[in-house]
């Protein structure tokens, strides 16, 4: 199954609202509060897919909801229907919405530009392929070292295993 990105964002504004507990009216309350003409309704037609987010608007929800705007565009567990001829890989969009991976279509497909070291190796390893948070971790854990994360993201999200010896101790 596949999912556009305007219904990635629509499921995360949802998703990402009812897990802070926040009401439509208070959503649309704090959009206000940034200058935004919301209403409880724009809310509603936001979430279902009806009405589309400016570029400002999603920098706004990012900033309400407490989240990356990669975050409220990725498409989760579902492939990414980009308008090419074959849809992304979630753990590929997972990767490109985090903006650990930068991608271009080059006319016939999609080329990562470029790569980051050990990205392409830690994919190829069935263990590699995991959830999103994972991956950035494994990535990012030689340029910003041990990653504390919350206890539930590391109940969701396990570290990737390590090869290496030393790293596990």
């Amino acid at each position: 199954m596949t999912r556009t990105a305007a219904q990635a964002l629509a499921a995360n504004i949802r998703a990402r609202r009812a897990l802070l507990n926040l009401s439509q009216a208070h959503l649309a309350d704090a959009m206000r509060g940034l200058g935004h003409r919301w209403n409880r309704a724009t809310v509603a037609a936001v979430e279902g897919d009806a009405r589309s987010v400016s570029t400002d608007e999603l920098v706004g929800l990012a900033l309400v909801l407490d989240a990356l705007v990669g975050e409220l565009l990725e498409p989760g567990e579902e492939d990414l229907n980009y308008g090419g001829p074959e849809p992304m890989p979630p753990v590929v969009a997972q990767v490109w919405t985090r903006s650990a991976l930068r991608l271009r279509w080059n006319g016939e497909r999609l080329e990562p530009r470029p790569v980051p070291a050990g990205l392409a190796e830690y994919l190829k390893e069935p263990e590699g392929q995991q959830s999103g948070r994972a991956l950035i971790t494994y990535i990012l854990k030689d340029v910003l070292g041990p990653v504390e994360v919350d206890q539930h993201s590391a109940e969701r999200d396990p570290l990737p295993p390590t090869t290496n010896p030393k790293e596990a101790q």
